[in-house]
C-alpha cells in the first residue's frame, strides 16, 4: 500500500482486507454499519438489494419484534411508567437499490449489508434514547440470525 494515497483511500484499503476482500467466498457474512443522523428518520433499516431474501426476512423480524413491543405498551395496564418510557419508535426500511450503482460502503464488503440509521441526535451529543434503539435493533438481528442457525 502506497504512503501517496490519500487517508480516506489507504483505511478503504485496509478496511477491504480485513472483512473482504469484496465479492469474495473470505469476506464477512453481515456487517451491521451502524450510524446517527440529524435526519428525523427514527430508526431506519437500509437495504441495497430487494432480491436478498435472508436480509428481506430479517428486517421483518425486526420490524415485527419492534410492533410486538409497541402493541405491548398500549396496554397501560400491564406496564408500568418506566417501561412505557421505553416504548421504540417505528422501524422502517429503507431500499437504495439501483441496477447501475455499485455501493462502496464498508458494508457492502459483507456478503449480506446491513445500514442502520437512528436519529435525530444534534451533532455532538450522545441521546441515551437513541443509543437504546440502535442497541434493541442490533439485539432484534442478532436473535434473528441465531433462530436462523439455529433453523428456527
Amino acid at each position: 500500500m502506497s504512503e501517496d494515497l490519500p487517508y480516506e483511500v489507504r483505511r478503504a484499503q485496509e478496511i477491504n482486507h480485513l472483512f473482504g476482500p469484496k465479492d469474495s467466498e473470505d469476506s464477512y457474512d453481515i456487517i451491521f454499519d451502524l450510524h446517527n443522523t440529524t435526519s428525523n428518520m427514527g430508526c431506519t433499516l437500509i437495504l441495497e438489494d430487494s432480491r436478498n431474501d435472508f436480509l428481506i426476512q430479517m428486517f421483518h423480524y425486526i420490524k415485527q419484534r419492534q410492533q410486538d413491543i409497541r402493541s405491548l405498551h398500549n396496554k397501560k395496564d400491564v406496564l408500568n411508567s418506566f417501561q412505557m418510557s421505553l416504548a421504540p419508535l417505528p422501524c422502517y426500511v429503507y431500499l437504495t437499490e439501483h441496477p447501475s450503482l455499485k455501493y462502496a460502503t464498508t458494508r457492502s464488503i459483507a456478503k449480506y449489508a446491513v445500514g442502520i440509521e437512528v436519529g435525530p441526535q444534534p451533532q455532538g451529543v450522545l441521546r441515551a434514547d437513541i443509543l437504546d434503539q440502535m442497541r434493541k435493533m442490533i439485539k432484534h438481528a442478532l436473535d434473528f440470525i441465531h433462530n436462523f442457525n439455529e433453523g428456527k
